[in-house]
């Protein structure tokens, strides 16, 4: 489950990085202060926890 939550962000990131929203802004930032897989994990970690109720 790990490894689909880190494909599936990695994936989406470019997508996601684009786009006019708070989590728009919230990765720009992240990007800027930390390396790119650090993001994706990072980017992961926020998906699982609005998928999990």
């Amino acid at each position: 489950m790990r490894v689909l939550l880190i494909h599936g962000a990695r994936a989406a990131l470019p997508y996601l990085a684009r786009m006019e929203t708070r989590l728009d802004a919230w990765l720009q930032a992240l990007l800027q202060r930390a390396k790119r897989n650090v993001v994706v994990v990072a980017l992961a970690n926020k998906l699982a926890r609005i998928a999990w109720p």
